[in-house]
C-alpha cells in the first residue's frame, strides 16, 4: 500500500470531508472504497461556526458528511458488480430514519488531515440506533462478496468531525444542540459517486 493511499486512509478514519476523498478517488491513485451519509446544509453551516470559535485548534474540518464505512487494503480483484448489488439489496431492507445530534466528544489520538500530526478530534455524536445497523449491514454485505471488511475491529460510534485540537484539548463552551435530520439514502465514493437509497 504505497503512503498516499495510508495517508487517506488515515484521514478518513479521522473524518475527513467526503468531498475531498471524492477528488482524491477520481484523480488519485486510491483505491479505498468510502461509504458515507451526507448531512443537511443547514447542519453542515451550524457546525463550521460552532468551529471556528473553539480555541486549541490545529485544523478546520468539513463537517458535511458522517462516515458509514471506509475499506482499507482494497484491491482490484474484489468485485465492482457484486459489491454494488449486495448494498442496494441492504438499501431496500433499511427504511428511512431519524439522526439527532445528542452531544460532544472528543476522540484522542487521531491525525491531523493536512499534517500528519497526533491530535484529538472534536466530533457530534448522533442518535441513531438504526444508523449503526446499517453500518453492521453494510460492512457484512460487503464482506460476503469478498470485501476486507474484517479488518476493522474497533467499534462504531457514528459521529461527524469538526476540528482536529491540540492532543489532549478540552473545550466545555458547547452549546446544546436539538437537531434531528432524515436519512434516506447513503452514497460511495469509489470510481465515481454511486447513491443507495433506503427503503427501496
Amino acid at each position: 500500500m504505497t503512503r498516499r493511499v495510508q495517508h487517506l486512509l488515515e484521514a478518513v478514519a479521522s473524518g475527513k470531508s467526503a468531498a475531498a476523498v471524492l477528488r482524491e478517488a477520481i484523480d488519485g491513485d486510491t483505491k479505498a472504497p468510502f461509504l458515507y451519509i451526507q448531512v443537511p446544509e443547514a447542519l453542515h453551516a451550524a457546525l463550521a461556526v460552532i468551529a471556528q470559535r473553539v480555541p486549541q485548534k490545529l485544523e478546520d474540518e468539513n463537517s458535511d458528511h458522517v462516515t458509514l464505512l471506509w475499506v482499507p487494503d482494497f484491491s482490484d480483484d474484489f468485485g465492482a458488480h457484486a459489491a454494488i448489488q449486495a448494498l442496494r439489496r441492504v438499501g431496500r431492507a433499511v427504511e428511512p430514519f431519524t439522526a439527532k445530534v445528542q452531544g460532544w466528544a472528543f476522540f484522542d489520538r487521531v491525525r491531523t488531515r493536512e499534517s500528519d500530526q497526533e491530535a484529538t478530534a472534536l466530533v457530534a455524536l448522533l442518535d441513531a440506533p438504526a444508523l449503526s445497523r446499517l453500518h453492521h449491514m453494510v460492512r457484512e454485505a460487503l464482506g460476503e462478496t469478498g470485501w476486507p471488511t474484517d479488518q476493522q475491529t474497533h467499534s462504531y460510534v457514528p459521529h461527524i468531525t469538526l476540528a482536529y485540537l491540540e492532543h489532549g484539548a478540552r473545550y466545555n463552551d458547547l452549546p446544546v444542540m436539538d437537531y434531528e435530520f432524515n436519512v434516506g439514502m447513503f452514497s460511495v465514493a469509489w470510481r465515481g459517486i454511486r447513491s443507495i437509497p433506503l427503503g427501496g
